[in-house]
């Protein structure tokens, strides 16, 4: 047995049995992830009742959470010129300010635009839990 553990990379049997077991314990160690309802709460009720966002909050964390709400609304795939991607963005919001969202969207990393700053692209990365509901919630206030 010890030869067919080192042939897999292991030191001995028991360096595959320990190894073996540390992965099962971190897989049952993993938790869910918990979302704070509360500021899901807050958030939606920066948005009215079209899922335009009124204001641009005070909150860093609340700034930050709008922001996925209105990445989640941008095309997917599509790159934008700056132009185009403003009046995307103006549609989503009331406070007519699309350049700070548009900083703050790069500084994030939810786009990416390219160094000349000509083209702008959604980037597809998985959401933070407290944004997957607010961002569910928003999708389903938006549809007639």
């Amino acid at each position: 047995m010890n030869m067919l553990a080192r042939a897999a990379g292991y030191r001995n049997l028991q360096h595959l049995q320990a190894a073996q077991g540390a992965g099962t314990r971190l897989a049952a160690a993993a938790r869910p992830e918990v979302v704070d309802h509360a500021l899901v709460s807050r958030a939606l009720a920066q948005f009215d009742e079209t899922g335009q966002l009124r204001q641009w909050p005070a909150r860093r964390a609340m700034q930050i959470l709008c922001l996925w709400a209105l990445w989640a609304r941008l095309p997917r795939g599509t790159p934008l010129d700056e132009r185009a991607f403003s009046a995307h963005l103006n549609g989503l919001h009331r406070f007519g300010d699309a350049a700070i969202l548009r900083r703050d969207m790069v500084a994030l990393g939810l786009i990416s635009r390219r160094i000349d700053g000509r083209d702008y692209l959604r980037r597809e990365i998985p959401p933070p839990a407290e944004a997957r509901p607010l961002i569910g919630l928003l999708t389903s206030r938006a549809k007639p």
